[in-house]
């Protein structure tokens, strides 16, 4: 079998979630045969695709993403009834067509697949193999703040009004993102999404889950022993809306509450930033890292990972790394919805800033605690997500897909994006 990727970024060095995600696909492909992936990546992302040895896996071509700069009006237009998202009206796919079109040769692929509708967007009409796209973070959830009272206002609301028209603009965002992935859906074979609350969310009929994946690493590197100083870890890439509010509620409201009981504890931000993250460094006992190209020695230094997320969908795979690595986890609701996790069990869920910090003290002073949660979180990890079984749900869609293509001797969809 003979498949072509189309992604976002390049999977390796896999620096975050999204990243990580990618490799696991094309790693599944690959093991059924040669893989061909073409990159449209941001041009704050790494553009060579770096594969690891033992994987029959090329790079057909690349191209750099231009979307046109937001504008006042692109967000006005937003609240447009019928409108399309925002982040789609800004797409311009002209330059990753004209790559492809160069790159490509006239070999038909068994199955092509898309990670994001963007890159369907962009290439899906051009490609004439059964169509996979990966919704690996459903965007019909209105951005801001899920969460209840008691967390500031974060980093997007700043003025009534202001706030008030960003929520109705986000409002209206969602329900734009909700039409796109059910129409996409009706235009390609399958679409896959993190978990069953998402396919449930999502609502069609050809959706299926590869849920997130990340294997317990023989040598874990957490500790029951706290360091000095007792050290909170935020890993991921925090120039993404989500985790940027995240890193700014952990170091702004989260860590003074937490050194009231713990003087000298410690935040590190770990991953790529933007300017508003970078700020944070400026505070007392708050490092920025900035993007790192080795995860594994940040988190060494972790005596917990804190994932204070109040927005977003998808399931993080920075959880399920925290608990492979044996590092006590505290999280939100939000930030651990789709992942079979038991609170009280696996990790702490905090949902206010007070609960949050309490539930930090109480894991930086409880050795036992620590050590139980790492044990049951290890074991859910080995158990439900790893790398092996993710393969095995992703092959599972791709055979179906061939095959329902092939039986039915069905050509792709002509229905295709302009």
């Amino acid at each position: 079998m003979r498949s072509l990727v189309v992604a976002r970024w390049a999977p390796w060095p896999p620096r975050s979630g999204a990243q990580l995600r990618s490799a696991q696909v094309i790693g599944a492909l690959a093991s059924a045969g040669p893989v061909d992936v073409f990159l449209i990546v941001d041009p704050r992302h790494e553009a060579d695709l770096r594969v690891p040895p033992g994987l029959d896996v090329r790079c057909l071509g690349r191209a750099v993403r231009s979307d046109r700069p937001a504008r006042v009006v692109d967000r006005l237009a937003t609240m447009l009834p019928g409108t399309a998202p925002e982040a789609v009206r800004r797409l311009d796919v002209a330059p990753a067509r004209r790559a492809f079109d160069a790159a490509r040769s006239m070999d038909r692929y068994d199955v092509a697949w898309f990670v994001r509708i963007e890159s369907w967007l962009a290439l899906g009409n051009l490609v004439d193999a059964p169509a996979i796209v990966d919704y690996d973070d459903l965007r019909d959830r209105p951005a801001g703040p899920r969460l209840g009272d008691g967390w500031p206002a974060g980093t997007r609301d700043r003025g009534r009004m202001r706030a008030s028209l960003g929520r109705q603009r986000r409002r209206a965002d969602a329900t734009a993102w909700r039409r796109l992935q059910r129409r996409v859906a009706t235009q390609v074979d399958a679409v896959v999404v993190c978990s069953e609350l998402d396919r449930a969310r999502l609502g069609v009929d050809n959706a299926a889950v590869v849920p997130n994946s990340f294997d317990v690493p023989e040598c874990a590197v957490g500790r029951t022993e706290v360091g000095q100083p007792p050290t909170i870890v935020l890993p991921g890439s925090l120039a993404y809306g989500p985790n940027a509010d995240a890193a700014t509620v952990l170091a702004r409201d989260v860590l003074p509450r937490v050194q009231q009981s713990l003087p000298g504890t410690a935040v590190r931000l770990v991953g790529r930033t933007d300017p508003p993250v970078e700020r944070l460094g400026r505070l007392a006992s708050v490092t920025v890292t900035g993007p790192v190209d080795d995860m594994v020695e940040e988190l060494a230094r972790a005596d917990i990972v804190a994932v204070p997320l109040r927005e977003g969908a998808g399931t993080r795979i920075k959880v399920l790394e925290a608990m492979a690595q044996r590092i006590p986890v505290v999280a939100t609701t939000v930030a651990v919805e789709g992942l079979d996790v038991e609170a009280g069990r696996h990790l702490d869920v905090a949902d206010t800033p007070a609960q949050f910090a309490a539930s930090c003290v109480r894991l930086l002073q409880d050795e036992p605690r620590r050590r139980a949660y790492a044990d049951a979180a290890e074991a859910l990890v080995r158990g439900r997500y790893s790398v092996a079984r993710a393969d095995a749900d992703t092959m599972r869609v791709v055979t179906d897909v061939v095959r329902s293509t092939a039986s039915s001797g069905a050509t792709p969809p002509s229905v295709r994006p302009s």
